[in-house]
């Protein structure tokens, strides 16, 4: 309610963004209306493409309890929040396919998530290998995402115990926030059955301006993203720009910023076979070297300035359709 108060009375703004759903995003979008002000919504995946399995097991924690927001949600029409904007922002191919069927005359922008180019180039990852305590003739496969069934390291892990019978010198380094205690517990039981205790290592994540981050990126001998749902996948560009091959889930929110076997290595989502397949063809070091050179030429149009400018551009046109700056 304050954020509702402060909208509508404070200082005018000429046009409001809002990045959820839901009751704050019925806020902006009331807000909106009672200004006649432009709003966008931006959507970060699972508006339309989040498998009914993924909405399930999301949902579950709150089944059967009472959901006082619905109320707000209920006064502010956050059921509309989408329907009403004036533009919807899409990170997810696909999804901005089903919302241009959906809504034919509504402003639908597909405009993918950018990376700060600069801060992952030009590391060598020395220092996270000395920080973690790898052997020079030790290299590492890493995957960082919040560890939970979407991310599905499970399938990863599987495919790891027969790859590193043929690679004794590779560890697997999972980094990430711990948001499904359970799926975790999953984790560290799947470890102990494969005998992976010196094999595996788990990192619960960096603060985002933890030098460490882009150093993990850039000691990785290769990236693997291994979802079963991705709207798009940033990781992913942060891995290019470190310089780090990747593989990758074959999701249609990956595939649409994404060349298999030319910026990446693609696999068939939930089959821990094909991946293991797809890590074992990065022995091919000039293949290795082919895609780690695409990749890094890609990643330049993923700069944030790029992508900063195509919203100020969508800004001053529906800025200019309602009568211009307040």
């Amino acid at each position: 309610m304050p954020m509702f108060f402060r909208l509508l009375f404070g200082k005018s703004p000429s046009i409001i963004h809002t990045h959820v759903q839901h009751r704050l995003g019925g806020i902006a979008r009331t807000v909106a209306k009672l200004k006649k002000i432009p709003y966008v919504v931006s959507l970060h995946g699972n508006y339309l493409t989040l498998p009914q399995s993924e909405a399930t097991k999301m949902m579950k924690p709150f089944k059967g309890k009472l959901e006082w927001g619905k109320v707000f949600g209920f006064i502010f029409g956050a059921r509309k929040t989408v329907s009403d904007a004036d533009a919807v922002i899409c990170v997810d191919r696909n999804e901005y396919d089903k919302l241009t069927e959906l809504y034919p005359h509504k402003h639908i922008v597909y405009m993918p998530n950018g990376v700060e180019i600069e801060k992952f180039a030009g590391h060598t990852g020395q220092a996270f290998k000395d920080k973690i305590n790898l052997k020079s003739d030790e290299e590492y496969i890493l995957c960082l995402s919040r560890i939970d069934f979407q991310k599905n390291q499970r399938l990863l892990i599987k495919a790891f115990a027969e790859y590193s019978k043929n690679h004794t010198k590779h560890k697997l380094l999972i980094v990430g926030p711990i948001t499904v205690e359970d799926y975790h517990h999953k984790i560290l039981q799947d470890i102990r059955d494969y005998n992976l205790e010196d094999k595996v290592i788990i990192i619960p994540g960096f603060e985002p301006n933890d030098p460490m981050l882009a150093e993990a990126y850039a000691g990785a001998d290769f990236f693997v993203l291994p979802s079963r749902h991705e709207p798009f996948g940033i990781v992913i560009l942060e891995a290019w720009a470190s310089g780090t091959p990747v593989i990758a889930s074959r999701l249609p929110g990956i595939e649409a910023f994404s060349s298999d076997k030319e910026n990446i290595v693609h696999f068939e989502s939930e089959d821990s076979a094909d991946l293991l397949l797809k890590m074992n063809s990065l022995d091919d070091e000039s293949f290795k070297n082919n895609i780690q050179v695409a990749a890094t030429l890609e990643v330049q149009n993923y700069s944030w300035s790029h992508v900063v400018s195509e919203l100020q551009n969508l800004y001053q046109i529906l800025i200019a359709a309602k009568g211009g700056l307040k």
